[in-house]
C-alpha cells in the first residue's frame, strides 16, 4: 500500500509538471477552458481568474452560488496560487453530477408503435449504496421519457452494512407512486430479493410478483444493527419501535398487514394465519390454522423468511413468473413493446463510480499521512491536509453512498480543528512580528479573519 501512494505521489508529481508545461499551448488554443486557483494559509481554496496581481495583493473574480464576485487578499494571507490549473466547470458537465451518460441511438418512444410500453428499473444492490436514490430517479425518469404503461421495479436488493435515512426512501418511494398515479402507469414490484430494509419499500407497492428464486426477509439484520447502535436499553427499545412503527406504515401503504412485516424484522414476534375465505388474516399467537413462525426458546434469532411459494400462499405474491414475458402474460398483455433503454447501463457506471471514489477516498487519506513526512513548514503541512480534505468533501457531494463509510460531519470538523490550528499559528507569528502585523510576501500572517467571507 505504501509502495502504492508513493508511486501515486510521483505520477502526480510527473503529471503537475506536465500541465505545467503544456499550459500555455492549452491556452492558445482555448484561453476559457482554464481557471486560476488561489489557497489560502488556512487551506480554502478558490477558483476563477486573477485579474489584478501586485507584490501586496491578488485580486480574483470569482464565481460562487452561481454569483460572481471580486475577491481582494494580501499576498500575507495567500498560501499558493496555481495558474490555468482547474478545467472551467462551465465549458462542460458540472463536477457535482457523475459521469453518467445516456448512450445514443436508443429510441425511448415511437408514437407510432401503439403497443403497451414497458421498462423496467433495476432496484439493485445495497440500499443506499448501488440502490441509491439518485440513480433510480435517472433511471426512473428515462422511464417516464419512454412513456411507459407498464413500469417494473424489479429488487434484487441485500441488507448493507450501514443504515441510509429509511425515511428519506420511504418518501422518496411515495413520490415515485404519486407520479405514476398523476401518469396513469402502472408500477409493478417484481422480486428476487428483498432483503433487510429492502422489504419494507417493496411491500409499498400493492402489485408484487415473484422470481422462482425470489425471497424476501432479513429484517433482523437491521434488528441487531439498532440493537448494537444503542447502548442504553430504553433508547434501544424507542428506536427500534420507532423504526419497526415506519415499516409497518409502509407495508400498510402498500395494502399489507402491518402485523406480517413486523414479523419479517423481530425475532421474537410470533405469526400465525387463518383465512377468512381466500384472504389470510394474521394474528400474534399459534392458534391460527397455520403458524408461520413458532419463535420457539426464551431469545429468538430469526425473524419471517418468506420464499416465492410462501409470499404467494400469505397474500404477499400475485403470482411467480421467471421472465418479463411471463409477467407481462400473466399481467394480460400478449402483446406489448419492452424498451431496454439505458437502465442497465446506468446502474453499472453507478455501482462502478461509487466504488471508485470510495478507493480515491482511501488513496486521498494516505497522501495525508505522507504529509507529515514532508520537509515543509507546519502552516502548509496543514493547509495541504486541508486541500485535501476538501477533494474528499467535492467527491461526497458527487457520489452521496460514500457518506454510509464517511462521516461527513466528521470532516467538518477535522477542517474546523485544522483551520483553528492555522489561525493559532498565524497570530502568533504576527504578535512576534516586530511591530506585529504585516509580514513579508508570500509567508504567512497578519488577521485571517479580515478574510473571512
Amino acid at each position: 500500500m505504501f509502495s502504492e501512494v508513493i508511486r501515486r505521489s510521483i505520477l502526480t508529481g510527473v503529471c503537475a509538471l506536465a500541465l505545467l508545461c503544456t499550459t500555455v499551448a492549452a491556452m492558445a488554443q482555448d484561453d476559457t477552458s482554464m481557471l486560476d486557483q488561489v489557497t489560502l494559509a488556512d487551506g480554502r481554496q478558490f477558483t476563477g481568474r486573477i485579474i489584478e496581481e501586485t507584490a501586496d495583493f491578488i485580486k480574483m473574480e470569482v464565481v460562487r452560488l452561481g454569483m460572481r464576485t471580486t475577491q481582494t487578499w494580501k499576498r500575507s494571507e495567500v498560501l499558493e496560487v496555481l495558474r490555468d490549473a482547474i478545467p472551467d466547470p462551465d465549458a462542460g458537465k458540472k463536477e457535482a453530477e457523475p459521469e453518467i451518460k445516456a448512450a445514443a441511438g436508443k429510441v425511448l418512444y415511437d408514437p407510432n408503435d401503439k403497443r403497451h410500453t414497458v421498462y423496467k428499473v433495476p432496484v439493485r444492490g445495497p440500499i443506499g449504496l448501488d440502490a441509491h436514490t439518485r440513480i433510480i430517479r435517472m433511471i426512473w425518469n428515462e422511464a417516464m421519457e419512454a412513456r411507459a404503461n407498464t413500469i417494473i421495479l424489479e429488487f434484487d436488493c441485500e441488507q448493507p452494512l450501514g443504515m441510509a435515512d429509511i425515511e428519506e426512501y420511504r418518501d422518496f418511494f411515495e413520490v415515485l407512486k404519486r407520479e405514476a398515479r398523476s401518469k396513469e402507469t402502472k408500477v409493478v414490484v417484481w422480486v428476487k430479493k428483498a432483503r433487510g430494509v429492502a422489504l419494507a419499500y417493496a411491500l409499498m407497492f400493492p402489485d408484487i410478483y415473484f422470481q422462482p428464486d425470489g425471497e424476501m426477509g432479513g429484517g433482523a439484520d437491521i434488528n441487531e444493527q439498532l440493537r448494537q447502535s444503542f447502548s442504553d436499553e430504553a433508547v434501544r427499545a424507542k428506536m427500534i419501535s420507532a423504526w419497526v412503527g415506519i415499516c409497518r406504515g409502509m407495508a400498510e401503504e402498500g395494502g399489507y398487514d402491518a402485523l406480517l412485516c413486523e414479523a419479517m424484522i423481530r425475532p421474537e414476534v410470533v405469526l400465525s394465519m387463518r383465512y377468512e375465505g381466500d384472504k389470510p388474516v394474521f394474528q400474534a399467537d399459534t392458534n391460527g390454522e397455520v403458524v408461520l413462525d413458532a419463535n420457539n426458546g426464551p431469545e429468538p434469532k430469526n425473524a419471517l423468511e418468506l420464499s416465492a411459494k410462501q409470499a404467494n400462499e400469505y397474500g404477499i405474491s400475485g403470482g411467480t413468473h421467471r421472465t418479463i414475458d411471463d409477467l407481462m402474460f400473466g399481467l394480460g398483455y400478449r402483446e406489448y413493446r419492452y424498451v431496454e433503454g439505458n437502465a442497465e447501463d446506468f446502474a453499472t457506471k453507478w455501482s462502478d463510480g461509487w466504488k471508485a471514489a470510495l478507493n480515491e477516498y482511501r488513496y486521498i487519506r494516505a497522501d495525508m499521512d505522507l504529509i507529515g513526512t514532508y520537509n515543509w513548514p507546519i502552516d502548509r503541512q496543514i493547509a495541504s491536509r486541508i486541500a485535501k480534505l476538501r477533494e474528499v468533501q467535492r467527491l461526497m457531494k458527487k457520489w452521496p453512498p460514500l457518506e454510509l463509510f464517511i462521516d461527513p460531519l466528521a470532516i467538518w470538523a477535522e477542517i474546523d480543528t485544522l483551520q483553528k490550528e492555522l489561525r493559532n499559528i498565524n497570530n502568533n507569528e504576527q504578535r512576534n512580528r516586530p511591530g506585529g502585523g504585516g509580514g513579508a510576501p508570500g509567508k504567512t500572517g497578519g488577521s485571517l479573519e479580515d478574510s473571512d467571507i
